[in-house]
């Protein structure tokens, strides 16, 4: 298995007609050059697509946003009309009131590189995006078919007018390039225009004079002083759209002794700020959910039912897992997972997590020594929630190959966890000496659980149990 797919977040989506003399020169040359491969090639039209990762598969939002590359021009303080700027530069602006239809045409699981395919739905297009100047086209339908390249996603497009096959005077491609840039705090946009920020914390960025607008009445000033005292130094930045599509925006930073803080925006789906506190070297199971809500001084918070804080907690930590992963702190990811594991109610997500952390810092190649019980814990921790949550897992699978696919992974995990304890065994550190013998056992445990599963597989479910009990007694 393998993480070189593709991944959660927002891509740009463009489009390019591809000339005969391009081809003949392309296939002359044997391989396309990378100057061939530049995004800017494909224009500066293009549409914001969001795709999430759920139920092991790649799926996208339904709708998406039409850019166009405005103008030297800005928005007028008392009205929406659009005013000359010389020198603001020219910046893609989203096309109001205008959107596109997304649709997979294809199961695309989410950890191999392989062929995706999607349509894209129009109600009107303007002819020039696929090589048609000077025409209008109604009921619009561009289907892609792609994969991974040069680190974009390109591929072929094909086209279809109400309903039947549109013939084009070049060939169509796309590219699906992802985007990594800064985005804004209120739409989650990109952010392609400078200077929308708070001069005070500078932790918040905005595409527009109205968003800027709206965060600001909404409740930024609260979180203003904290962000500015507690979020500019050892921290990160996560902007994020839920499974359920509400925007989600938090803020983390390292504090001392493995301990880490995250502030959540108040634009959530609580309606209300909140900041969680997490320690890596303390088991969720033992500390329970450490949080405050930000209110204003003599507020009291509103009203949240206990089961839907929790679910909302454990979506802030799945994003903070997968911003942290790929920021380099293993420490903070680790928790989070611990988090995850303990307080989510869907194996899904807890097994998606745990898997990319899992491919993205340990696999199979652990090699070295461990140096403090924080990194034996970021190290072997995740393992062993993820073996543990594989079986159940592969127990639900809905066919054989799933099945196998799953238990093979966790018999894979505890292996490689049994390792890691191994070379921790000579540590010189005192808490490790002591704890790891337990480790051990309970890992080669969770390793003929594991194995005993793969020889029974029974048609049967009791002769299954009826194993499992005699291993216990063992």
């Amino acid at each position: 298995m393998s993480t070189s797919g593709m991944h959660s977040g927002l891509f740009t989506l463009h489009f390019t007609p591809v000339c005969a003399a391009e081809e003949e020169r392309v296939a002359a040359s044997g391989s396309m050059s990378a100057s061939t491969q530049n995004s800017a090639e494909f224009g500066d039209w293009h549409i914001l697509l969001r795709f999430a990762v759920e139920n092991e598969v790649l799926s996208v939002r339904p709708q998406g946003k039409i850019f166009v590359m405005g103008g030297e021009c800005g928005t007028n303080s008392s009205s929406e009309e659009l005013v000359v700027i010389p020198g603001l530069g020219r910046v893609p602006r989203p096309v109001k009131d205008r959107h596109v239809s997304v649709v997979m045409r294809c199961h695309c699981h989410w950890q191999y590189t392989e062929a995706f395919r999607f349509d894209v739905c129009f109600d009107k297009l303007e002819g020039v995006v696929v090589g048609m100047k000077g025409t209008t086209l109604n009921d619009v339908t561009i289907s892609c078919e792609g994969s991974q390249a040069y680190g974009w996603y390109i591929g072929e497009s094909t086209v279809r007018v109400e309903g039947k096959p549109f013939v084009l005077p070049h060939r169509l491609r796309f590219v699906l390039d992802p985007y990594v840039g800064a985005q804004c705090t209120m739409c989650l946009d990109p952010v392609y225009a400078q200077g929308y920020t708070c001069t005070e914390c500078g932790a918040v960025e905005y595409c527009s004079q109205k968003c800027q607008a709206a965060h600001m009445s909404g409740g930024h000033g609260l979180l203003c002083p904290i962000l500015r005292r507690t979020y500019t130094q050892r921290s990160g930045k996560v902007l994020t759209e839920t499974e359920k599509g509400t925007e989600l925006v938090a803020w983390w930073r390292c504090l001392e002794n493995a301990c880490y803080s995250i502030l959540v925006d108040f634009h959530n789906s609580l309606g209300q700020p909140i900041e969680f506190f997490l320690c890596t070297l303390k088991p969720a199971q033992e500390e329970g959910l450490r949080y405050r809500f930000i209110v204003r001084e003599g507020a009291t918070p509103g009203a949240v039912r206990q089961e839907e804080l929790v679910e909302f907690a454990c979506t802030v930590f799945r994003a903070v897992s997968e911003n942290s992963i790929s920021e380099g702190c293993t420490s903070l990811a680790a928790a989070c997972l611990n988090y995850i594991f303990v307080f989510s109610r869907h194996i899904e997500s807890i097994v998606e997590s745990h898997v990319l952390y899992y491919y993205s810092y340990l696999c199979e190649d652990f090699e070295g020594t461990i140096c403090s019980v924080e990194e034996y814990v970021t190290y072997a921790r995740p393992m062993h929630e993820l073996g543990i949550a594989l079986i159940e897992f592969a127990l639900k699978s809905p066919t054989a190959l799933l099945f196998w696919q799953r238990i093979k992974l966790a018999k894979n995990v505890f292996i490689n966890l049994y390792n890691v304890n191994t070379s921790c065994h000579c540590s010189k550190i005192k808490e490790l000496v002591t704890a790891i013998p337990g480790q051990q056992r309970e890992t080669l445990s969770l390793l003929y659980e594991g194995l005993l599963i793969m020889a029974s597989r029974p048609k049967r479910r009791t002769r299954f149990w009826s194993r499992r009990k005699c291993l216990r007694t063992a």
